[in-house]
């Protein structure tokens, strides 16, 4: 198939399923990538909870849960850094290859809690494994404890914390490169006015959505099965995948790389302009972050009650805590075509919602999720615990309302960002909503110890319902400054 026209159709050449084959490329490589993320997202703090007999570091709730909103705030935040050498210095292809190598070598570097204390045996002679697993303090520690007095045994202790930390640190700095970049790559691929674009983000969203519900089946069973390094090794042969796919096909697929950009590259917008477009997206990331906070707790708090206070039983077999991040992905998979296609239709016709009337449907759902987790966990606070059912409906209700905030949040970034610095503006607004909301869902989670899941849950909904009316209250200034600033709430420019 030839290159299609410039008013509607993509800029590089040969098609696949109706989009530019570079499109589709995208979408695989983030596949891999999210498979690869999910399944460590997904077994993270259960691994950090898990007493040392079962592999696990023996964390308290509070300590587990601090370190995974440190974790998902980084890996949100620093695409800022990641988009920025890739606009000015990198390039983006270059930034994607080397940030898919360092995850790689993170996720592999994951099952070093299991490998390093074998390595120490052989060499040593002594059985450190079976000394980590009995000790009463915490594994991931900085200081051996005084308990750890047998040959090898304090060595063993520090290389499991090393080697645990290094791999946290490469996939944060791999996904500081990748993240925002990627994104950048697929809107390129289109002209300002193709109304594909939208849906292409829509089904690039499906991607991350149908890796974390494959990741969350596969590697909860996997990890409860075999063991906690199974479920990580399992991350890296993932994004070994997108590494390998991206090697192979991006150059023939996606056209020859850009140099980094320079200022020169494009006509420097005023700053009128620059102050219209900046205040807008500072608004969207005030209104999503506070959305992301509530989504985040499926990770942390949302987890550990599952764990804890949820009947999951049907029949003789129970529910692994893993699969309701999987449900929140199988959620997605059947309704992001359906929007992907109304989106098109409606953004041809000129009559699809603003970006603003949908981030005010997906914080209501959001709130009404939110909700749902406060009265499952009423019903536990009374001695039982809550029906399965309960949770996995609030998962559901909140997985469509993410749908329908961030299939239109790519788009709505890589038209109000100045072209020559699209992939820092994306790690910027990644900060400001995964980023800070995945910090703060880790920080405010420690709250539940101290006030309980219920009143948690329940201070969070009325935040989040909150916003959603904030939302539309801003919603008339918001569209004024747009056209003040020359931009479009809507998909297509």
């Amino acid at each position: 198939m030839t290159m299609e026209s410039v008013d509607g159709g993509s800029r590089n050449q040969g098609a696949l399923l109706g989009y530019p084959r570079g499109a589709v490329l995208v979408v695989m490589v983030e596949f891999w990538e999210r498979f690869s993320f999910y399944s460590m997202l997904s077994i993270l703090a259960l691994f950090l909870t898990a007493p040392q007999v079962q592999g696990g570091f023996g964390w308290s709730a509070a300590a587990a849960l601090r370190l995974v909103g440190i974790y998902t705030g980084l890996m949100y935040a620093l695409p800022i850094v990641g988009g920025l050498l890739a606009d000015r210095f990198l390039g983006h292809r270059r930034a994607i290859a080397i940030g898919a190598s360092l995850m790689v070598a993170g996720h592999f570097l994951m099952a070093t809690p299991v490998v390093m204390p074998l390595l120490v045996d052989v060499f040593t002679g002594a059985d450190t494994t079976t000394a980590l697993h009995h000790l009463q303090d915490p594994l991931g520690g900085w200081s051996p404890p005084g308990a750890l007095s047998g040959r090898g045994e304090a060595l063993s202790y520090l290389l499991v914390s090393g080697g645990f930390f290094v791999a946290l640190a490469c996939l944060v700095a791999g996904n500081a490169m990748m993240k925002s970049t990627l994104v950048v790559v697929l809107g390129d691929l289109f002209s300002p006015t193709d109304p594909r674009r939208e849906g292409a983000y829509a089904y690039y969203y499906l991607s991350i959505s149908v890796g974390a519900l494959v990741a969350g089946l596969a590697s909860g069973w996997v990890a409860q099965r075999f063991g906690w390094h199974y479920g990580f090794t399992m991350a890296g042969g993932g994004m070994a995948v997108a590494l390998g796919l991206y090697l192979r096909l991006g150059t023939r697929w996606l056209g020859p790389a850009r140099s980094p950009s320079t200022p020169q590259d494009q006509p420097s917008p005023s700053r009128h302009t620059i102050r219209g477009r900046v205040t807008i997206l500072a608004a969207l990331a005030a209104l999503l972050c506070i959305y992301e906070i509530g989504a985040f707790q499926l990770w942390g708090a949302w987890s550990l009650f599952i764990e804890d206070g949820v009947d999951r039983r049907i029949g003789d077999f129970t529910i692994p805590t893993p699969w309701y991040s999987a449900l929140n992905a199988a959620t997605v998979i059947p309704v992001t075509p359906l929007l992907a296609t109304l989106w098109v239709y409606l953004s041809v016709r000129r009559r699809d919602p603003d970006i603003i009337q949908k981030y005010a449907l997906g914080l209501l759902l959001g709130g009404a999720c939110l909700a749902m987790f406060a009265l499952a966990s009423g019903q536990a606070s009374g001695g039982e615990k809550a029906h399965w059912v309960i949770p996995a409906l609030a998962v559901i209700i909140t997985s469509i309302g993410e749908i329908v905030a961030w299939t239109s949040t790519y788009g709505a970034v890589y038209r109000l960002a100045p072209a020559n610095l699209r992939s820092v503006s994306m790690g910027a607004f990644y900060a400001a909503t995964m980023g800070l909301g995945g910090f703060l869902a880790g920080w405010l989670g420690q709250a539940t110890e101290r006030i309980g899941y219920t009143a948690y849950f329940e201070g969070l909904a009325a935040a989040t319902l909150l916003a959603a009316a904030a939302a539309l209250a801003l919603r008339p200034i918001l569209v004024r400054l747009a056209a003040a600033a020359g931009a479009s709430l809507r998909a297509t420019s």
